[in-house]
């Protein structure tokens, strides 16, 4: 897959790629999750510490 040219799969080997990239993607949006909300939480204590927040 990293060079040019076709190539062929079979049925198993293609169910097995989707579901390859379906984990995939599963796990890159958990990871964004993970860092939206450690931002969230870290917004939320720099701004109690500079006393933006009671």
């Amino acid at each position: 897959m990293d060079g040019g040219g076709d190539i062929s799969l079979t049925t198993e080997e293609h169910e097995v790629l989707i579901e390859y990239f379906r984990l995939r993607f599963r796990l890159d949006d958990m990871e964004r999750q993970r860092l939206y909300f450690r931002g969230y939480t870290d917004c939320i204590s720099y701004l109690k510490k500079v006393g933006a927040l009671n």
